[in-house]
């Protein structure tokens, strides 16, 4: 007499239901995290301080930060006065070599540059406690900054802080996601996650490279957004890239693994 095939066994429906629960809840979760990520990128010092720079020269500079006009003048200016430090904006100086040796698109970024990193690294009420003692001129200068007072070491580091306690609450809903899956879905599911929600990086990053190769200068082209150039916006977007890249290979890679996985269980099991 023969005996019957074993079935396989069936998962309990509800496992089906908390596999879609979990895969929203790692969806919402990774999409909060990238954003996170994004930020901490945007406020970090190495972006935050080179784009306020190039932002605040470009919002000065209406003939371009290449226009030598200001500049000329500047330099006749210095040539008039004694010692070596000029004063450009009150409390910038540069020094009489530097109006000689840079261009006036370094200068104005080099000007600009010392006006925007004490804010960075002090906040606006820093600055503002810095410059004077009258409360309602630091309330004057506070204001005068907007949003830039935002963008500061300190909120970076909170920012940071708070990114990395998304990673860590990320887990939860993975191993979730994971656990009521069956088979090789276990790879599937947070792998087509991952790969979706960083889809538009892959293409980016191409589009990218093509732009660096490109033989005509971007300059002060405007960008996206008001007062930023396409040079700044490909520069925050390059800085950005990595991340993204990082987890849509992972979500590909884990895609990769299940597909080879289950053609490797497919000719194994199949019967000689």
């Amino acid at each position: 007499m023969l005996k019957p095939k074993p079935q396989p066994a069936t998962r309990p429906y509800w496992h089906v239901d908390m596999k879609w629960v979990c895969g929203i809840l790692f969806a919402l979760g990774l999409w909060l995290a990238l954003a996170l990520y994004a930020l901490t990128v945007l406020t970090s010092e190495r972006i935050a301080v080179p784009l306020a720079t190039q932002i605040a020269a470009q919002l000065v500079s209406r003939s371009g930060l290449d226009d030598p006009t200001d500049i000329n003048a500047l330099k006749q200016k210095a040539s008039q006065q004694p010692g070596n430090d000029v004063e450009t904006l009150p409390g910038v100086f540069v020094t009489k070599a530097d109006l000689q040796t840079l261009t006036p698109r370094a200068l104005r970024l080099k000007i600009f540059g010392e006006v925007v990193k004490p804010y960075y690294e002090l906040g606006a009420k820093g600055v503002a406690a810095k410059q004077t003692a009258d409360p309602q001129k630091r309330a004057e200068i506070e204001q005068q900054v907007g949003l830039l007072g935002l963008v500061n070491q300190s909120n970076h580091d909170i920012l940071v802080r708070v990114f990395w306690l998304s990673l860590a609450l990320l887990v939860i809903p993975l191993a979730g996601l994971v656990y009521f899956s069956a088979g090789f879905g276990r790879l599937v599911s947070p792998g087509i996650i991952m790969a979706l929600s960083t889809l538009a990086s892959a293409p980016l990053a191409v589009l990218l490279q093509i732009a660096a190769h490109s033989t005509k200068p971007a300059g002060d082209q405007p960008g996206p957004l008001p007062g930023v150039t396409a040079d700044s916006f490909a520069t925050v977007v390059r800085a950005l890239l990595p991340g993204f890249l990082a987890v849509f290979a992972l979500g590909m890679l884990l895609l990769l693994v299940a597909a080879i996985g289950k053609v490797v269980s497919r000719h194994r099991t199949r019967p000689a």
